[in-house]
């Protein structure tokens, strides 16, 4: 630069001896606070996102683990029969039904939170559909842990004819409602997720999953009525519903560039 040379940058003026030449009106020399400020606001907000996204992921992750506490409690000897759906573990009836439905209890809250925490993901940027599905199964298993099983009928017969009679406690029945309403939320995020390629790896995984349950519901619904073996295809049904959930509350729109 020779003596003289005025250089002129985005929103100053530089002069390297001399006298400058006037700055245009409008140009003068400061920065572009209003603009800064902005970049800078945008930025906070992008970090806040990313800090939500991560608390849910992981709020999400420890709630689905407990989730499968039917894991732990087949080799302990807590599981009243192979023939018995999962959740009559839990029943009131049963020796620690009251730990069961509490862990259930705290996985609903976890999940509604984590739900919660990565709601902006698929707001803004995936598909509201899926999330609000998503939050419904979720309030479902919560639903159940409040109001647990009075007695498992699969393995006590004076209880399946009370049952069936509709001589039972009423908490008794909103479990089994809340039940009905956590197997099709669950089976509906599946297969939206299936029918949104725009979710890539999440679509792919979707599809293979919904192959999975209209494979596994005839065997479900036949061990439902003939108390035969329940516990089986409804812990593969515990494991589908946890791995999509568990993709819903991970994923994250591909970044383009």
């Amino acid at each position: 630069m020779r003596l003289g040379e005025t250089k002129t940058y985005k929103n100053f003026t530089r002069r390297t001896s001399g006298s400058a030449e006037p700055l245009p009106a409008g140009a003068g020399g400061h920065c572009d606070t209003q603009h800064v400020g902005s970049v800078l606001g945008a930025e906070r907000r992008v970090d806040r996102a990313r800090r939500a996204w991560l608390a849910g992921g992981l709020l999400g992750t420890l709630g689905l683990l407990a989730h499968n506490w039917w894991v732990v409690i087949y080799p302990i000897g807590w599981m009243p029969s192979f023939d018995a759906l999962i959740s009559e573990a839990s029943a009131t009836d049963q020796p620690h039904g009251w730990l069961l439905s509490g862990i259930d209890i705290g996985v609903g809250v976890a999940l509604v939170a984590a739900l919660f925490l990565c709601r902006r993901t698929w707001l803004l940027h995936g598909r509201a559909s899926v999330w609000w599905w998503s939050l419904v199964w979720a309030l479902g298993g919560l639903v159940e842990g409040v109001f647990p099983l009075a007695c498992s009928p699969s393995t006590n017969r004076t209880c399946e004819d009370a049952e069936w009679a509709f001589e039972l406690a009423a908490h008794h029945y909103v479990h089994m409602a809340a039940g009905v309403v956590e197997f099709v939320a669950a089976s509906i995020a599946i297969l939206l997720v299936w029918r949104t390629p725009a979710l890539g790896w999440l679509a792919r995984l979707g599809a293979w999953l919904s192959l999975g349950i209209l494979v596994v519901y005839p065997f479900l619904g036949l061990a439902f009525f003939t108390h035969r073996l329940s516990s089986i295809p409804e812990a593969v049904f515990f494991v589908m519903f946890s791995t999509v959930m568990g993709a819903v509350v991970w994923w994250r729109p591909r970044q383009s560039g």
